[in-house]
């Protein structure tokens, strides 16, 4: 356990962060993860289509076999990681952030 305001310290020690996560439940550390401009590499479920984009913030895998050849070539790969850790933290400040989900609550509200 690693109390929470560490946790980004922890992010910041590696290049991609991977959670071959076979359960399709949210999971709040693929988020914090990407704030903290890393790439997420973990299974695709319903759940992990809504936090990460394939290809652009992180990987999706299909199986266990493709998680581990996507996570032999992130690790060899500095450069994409850093460009889908950069394009992971614009999309959690745009879509996942607390200003973007209150504008999203106060558009729904008015929407009414």
């Amino acid at each position: 356990a690693v109390p929470s305001q560490d946790l980004a310290w922890f992010y910041a020690a590696c290049d991609l962060y991977g959670y071959p996560d076979l359960l399709d439940r949210p999971r709040l550390a693929l988020l914090e993860a990407q704030a903290c401009a890393r790439p997420v590499l973990t299974m695709r479920t319903t759940s992990t289509q809504l936090t990460v984009v394939h290809g652009r913030t992180g990987i999706l895998a299909d199986d266990l076999g493709e998680f581990a050849r996507q996570l032999v070539s992130l690790a060899g790969d500095r450069a994409r990681c850093e460009r889908m850790g950069s394009a992971a933290r614009e999309y959690v400040a745009s879509y996942h952030s607390i200003d973007s989900r209150a504008k999203q609550i106060d558009d729904l509200i008015s929407a009414r």
